[in-house]
């Protein structure tokens, strides 16, 4: 069974070079896709406060529709939010 349990106040997501149409779409149906990867992670017990986190810019292949867009998008968060942190000099920080 899962332990694992996940709260997002607030998705904020800029989307340059694919139209409003196809970003809209793609926001509609993130929370399902977000539910379906998180539902494959069986028998996982994680939790983590995560303030803010950022995925970078995201490349999307050519003429891609809002599912291809909204799945890059769940599958980021999704490893952005379970991968462990890297230390600030790991990041090119000081």
């Amino acid at each position: 069974m899962s332990g694992l349990t996940i709260d997002i106040d607030r998705v904020t997501i800029a989307v340059q070079g694919v139209s409003a149409l196809v970003a809209e779409e793609a926001m509609a149906g993130l929370a399902g896709a977000l539910r379906r990867r998180l539902g494959a992670l069986r028998g996982s017990h994680t939790a983590a406060a995560v303030p803010e986190l950022r995925i970078g810019p995201l490349d999307l292949p050519p003429r891609a529709d809002a599912g291809a867009l909204r799945e890059l998008i769940a599958r980021k968060l999704l490893e952005a939010v379970l991968r462990p942190e890297t230390p600030p000099e790991e990041q090119g920080g000081a």
